[in-house]
């Protein structure tokens, strides 16, 4: 699995998907409600960049349902990187 940004063995197969964008990047104070439904991270970066409403809020809820994670990292002027991380062996409950 990942922690803190470190890749680690894992006993569990899984599958990571990284997007990265090199857009405005995410503030640091700001980057907490990321993942909170409803919630800019910015109301005045939605006017110009776009907003982040319920789509990492579905994504982290959706990967925490299958057992995985959604985690990001961003740095001011300098983008952002998604990581997705999913079994790849998921047991569906009969």
């Amino acid at each position: 699995m990942i922690a803190d940004g470190e890749e680690q063995e894992s006993a569990i197969p899984y599958i990571l998907f990284k997007i990265s964008d090199t857009g405005v990047g995410i503030d640091p104070e700001r980057m907490g409600k990321l993942f909170q439904p409803f919630t800019q991270a910015d109301a005045s970066t939605t006017r110009k960049y776009g907003g982040t409403r319920l789509g990492l809020a579905i994504t982290r809820n959706l990967s925490r349902i299958r057992g995985g994670d959604t985690l990001v990292e961003s740095e001011i002027g300098k983008g952002s990187n998604f990581t997705i991380i999913l079994p790849a062996v998921v047991s569906i409950p009969k």
